[in-house]
This record gives structure tokens, C-alpha cells and sequence, in this order.
């Protein structure tokens, strides 16, 4: 599995409880247009699943929100209007705080901290997943991104008093 990136701000791939019947096909969405690194990944995900299963197993992704707006992806997966799908966990982070671990600032800061940020707490994100009956297949996070400012900021502390926005 590729190495985590720097800061842990993950899309969860989540997967229902339904098993693939040979020849079938599962719908995929995904929030992100394809050509970002994520929807890259799921990309490859479904290429991987269709060789390791002969072709038994096809996911067609559907990317940039046009089978379900971002929001509704968990939901859609949960409800088996499709089989799995991937969104950010940030977005969850209201309904349990460890979803929004890893969209806080400076927590992980390469990807050493960013692999022992999800090791410690992906067995709490798995045990509230598997309560609403979904199941984390990976996460993947985000590549590096950059920070805007008017002033130069080089620590945490430097950001005492700012305002703005994590996802």
C-alpha cells in the first residue's frame, strides 16, 4: 500500500455488508473529479479488484458527485443504494470527534506521524462504522496542501488568534 501522506485527511472507502456475486458490477461514488490524486486511487482500486477477481467483480466509478452529492455518499452505502463508496471523514467529524482527528492542523506532520495518527485511531473509526453496518476497506489521505496567509506562519503557535477553516 502506498505510503500515507503528509497530513492524515483521509477519504474512507466504505464498503456494506453485500458480497459480490460472480459477473457482477458495483457502482462506486465518489465526490472527487478524476482527476485528483484520490479518485486516481479509486481508479486503480477498481482495476486491482477486477484482476484480482478474474473479472468477477467490476466497480464503475462514478466521479464529481454524479451519482451522489458528497454529503449523502455514507448514507447511500449504508442504505445499499450502492455497494461502497468513498467520501471524506472529516465530514463525520460531528458525529463522533475521531473522524475529525486527522483534519486538525500540525497533528501529523509527515508520513510517519500521519500512519501512527490512522494505526491509533482506526479501530475507533472501524467500531463506529461497523455499528451503522459499513466497514472501512482504507483510507487514503490527502496529498500535501498548502497553507494561505497574511503572515508568515512557521509553527502553531504562530496561528494563536487566526481564523480558519480545517476540513
Amino acid at each position: 500500500m502506498k505510503k500515507l501522506m503528509l497530513v492524515l485527511c483521509g477519504a474512507a472507502l466504505m464498503v456494506s455488508g453485500n458480497i459480490a456475486r460472480a459477473g457482477e458490477t458495483w457502482d462506486m461514488p465518489t465526490p472527487y473529479p478524476d482527476a485528483t490524486f484520490h479518485t486516481a486511487n479509486i481508479h486503480q482500486f477498481a482495476a486491482d479488484v477486477s484482476a484480482a477477481t478474474g473479472g468477477a467483480l467490476e466497480i464503475k466509478v462514478h466521479s464529481a458527485g454524479s451519482l451522489f452529492k458528497h454529503g449523502d455518499i455514507k448514507n447511500a452505502v449504508r442504505g445499499a443504494q450502492v455497494p461502497v463508496g468513498e467520501f471524506f471523514m472529516g465530514l463525520l467529524a460531528n458525529e463522533h470527534p475521531v473522524f475529525g482527528l486527522d483534519s486538525l492542523p500540525f497533528l501529523a506532520t509527515d508520513y510517519d506521524a500521519a500512519a501512527k495518527l490512522w494505526a491509533a485511531t482506526k479501530p475507533v473509526a472501524s467500531e463506529q462504522f461497523d455499528k451503522q453496518g459499513l466497514m472501512v476497506l482504507f483510507a487514503v489521505p490527502w496529498p500535501p496542501q498548502g497553507l494561505y496567509a497574511t503572515k508568515e506562519i512557521d509553527t502553531a503557535s504562530d496561528m494563536a488568534g487566526m481564523k480558519f477553516r480545517a476540513y
